[in-house]
């Protein structure tokens, strides 16, 4: 046996173990800021050694080293600490959404600010309390003109703009279907690369690393769930539904809501689909049930004055029997009695009716009644063609035409009723005295078995601006608590996978070194071998 050419093959071995150890400590240090990137460590491990016969022992006791090779390049990576990461990913994704929603409709109502509803209110009945100390006046009749005109305004803006969040809402809801199935695309593609590669024996680490990030940011959008199977792909799904399966991804699609759907209750609102059928938002998680969340509960909707008649197909008829004077055509399943315009709706149909009910038992500045037409003072347009004429709710609720303009003012109804004389104040009393008065502002649909409670309309707004602050505040705080739990799983992820400078520089001089050696032990055996050559000798 030439044992000179094994300690050169030795040598050899030595120099490329070390160079590729000095490679993935190159690849560690350029991508130690790469985002999703998991350190690589090198295995190294002897290879097996030659048996030989010694002078004085049997043939196959003794043996020689033959040197090293490197047995694989690990990826560092802990999978309990990555699947807990996903997990509370979603929940973080979905309480940040749900925060800044409901901040962004708080804005809208603007409170607390001489421009909020709460303000209009006020000033509202203020201006009947001024009526009703002077009558006669052309001027407080003009500033209740106007104060109701502002009333009715603020509610409508307040309507529109609490729709156009939802619309936006939901155009929200479509662009994450979109990156969901960009990323479950990825992930998809990304399998059949990593199969590909350890069907070869290599080890895809780089592809593994960019897989689990693409995870990471799908459950950031919606809550699946993932497995590895034993080919290396990665299973992911959502609801039981297979989003990526051994032969690809499968892309959740979106459709317009039908009349029936228990998910949207409104055609033109969107419906997420898996092969044809609807998923179930309310186990969607991440930013997608957050948007679903918001649209549908928290800002909701209210069917009182939809412009839709007859009833859309698939209910075959509206509720008719609704407490007065809540006299509104519509059922249950269309409303969201906890939603913003559920709400919204109640209260200026409760602050209508109460206004409408002792305005119309009252006489105008001659002392007479008004005609029937002119009797209420809040009213839906007339142009509008809504299913119900009497529920005056935040969408359309308006000043009654006949009331507007300067020589209409005389019209306003303050005094008690007919007969009584201009400078009768009474109703303007009474009127003014509604922000004080206890209501059962918000029936239950269908009627309810027992009386709603009561409250006053200024009391009620509070109440449901209130608890829209509490939802507010508790993704605020449970956003707050889950980013810093990520952070304290990354940290401890990033003591696994996350490179260090200092350790790798360190790794860097030691590779070095063996390099170095192993180069000198192939010159030290290069310069046996010249000597025996130029000996004459081979053997």
């Amino acid at each position: 046996m030439d044992l000179t050419m094994l300690g050169l093959r030795t040598g050899v071995r030595g120099l490329a173990a070390a160079q590729e150890a000095l490679d993935v400590v190159g690849q560690n240090i350029t991508n130690a800021n790469t985002e999703g990137y998991s350190r690589q460590a090198v295995n190294l491990v002897n290879t097996p050694a030659f048996r030989y016969p010694g002078a004085n022992t049997p043939i196959g006791t003794g043996a020689i080293g033959s040197g090293v090779e490197v047995a694989n390049i690990q990826r560092q990576r802990d999978v309990f600490l990555d699947n807990k990461i996903n997990t509370e990913t979603a929940t973080l994704g979905q309480n940040e959404i749900l925060r800044d929603g409901i901040n962004q409709i708080q804005d809208q109502f603007g409170e607390p600010s001489a421009n909020g509803l709460a303000s209009v209110m006020t000033n509202y009945f203020s201006a009947w309390d001024q009526l009703s100390t002077n009558p006669e006046s052309s001027a407080a009749r003009s500033q209740v003109q106007q104060a109701g005109v502002a009333l009715s305004q603020s509610f409508n803006s307040l309507y529109q703009g609490l729709t156009q969040i939802r619309t936006e809402t939901d155009n929200k809801i479509q662009n994450a279907v979109t990156d969901a199935n960009t990323f479950t695309s990825q992930i998809a593609g990304l399998n059949g690369l990593i199969s590909q590669a350890e069907g070869l024996g290599l080890k895809a680490n780089d592809l593994m690393d960019q897989r689990n990030l693409a995870l990471q940011k799908l459950n950031k959008i919606v809550n699946v769930q993932s497995q590895i199977a034993s080919d290396g792909k990665m299973l992911v799904s959502l609801q039981g539904r297979q989003l990526v399966g051994p032969a690809g991804a499968q892309a959740l699609g979106t459709q317009p809501g039908s009349p029936t759907s228990t998910n949207t209750l409104e055609s033109n609102l969107t419906d997420v689909t898996f092969n044809g059928q609807v998923m179930q938002p309310n186990a969607m998680g991440g930013q997608l049930g957050a948007y679903f969340q918001l649209r549908d509960q928290v800002i909701g909707r209210s069917d009182f004055n939809t412009l839709t008649t007859p009833a859309p197909a698939g209910l075959s008829a509206y509720g008719s029997a609704f407490p007065p004077p809540f006299g509104a055509p519509g059922t249950a399943a269309w409303n969201t009695p906890n939603g913003m315009l559920y709400k919204l709706d109640q209260l200026a149909n409760s602050l209508s009716s109460q206004v409408n009910a002792l305005h119309s038992a009252g006489s105008n500045l001659y002392g007479a009644l008004n005609v029937p037409a002119l009797r209420n003072f809040f009213t839906n347009p007339p142009t509008a063609n809504l299913v119900s004429t009497t529920f005056v709710g935040a969408q359309y609720m308006s000043l009654n035409t006949g009331l507007v303009g300067t020589g209409a003012v005389a019209l306003i109804a303050a005094g008690n009723g007919a007969g009584s004389g201009p400078g009768d104040n009474r109703k303007a009393q009474m009127i003014a005295a509604i922000r004080d008065v206890q209501t059962p502002i918000d029936p239950t649909l269908p009627p309810p078995a027992s009386a709603p409670p009561v409250t006053t309309v200024s009391d009620y707004y509070r109440n449901f601006l209130s608890d829209l602050g509490v939802k507010g505040q508790t993704a605020d705080r449970v956003a707050k608590n889950q980013t810093a739990l990520i952070d304290h799983l990354n940290q401890q992820q990033q003591s696994v996978s996350g490179v260090n400078l200092d350790q790798e520089m360190t790794d860097m001089v030691k590779y070095q070194h063996a390099y170095n050696a192993s180069a000198k032990v192939i010159s030290m055996y290069d310069q046996l071998l010249d000597t025996i050559i130029n000996m004459g000798g081979g053997h």
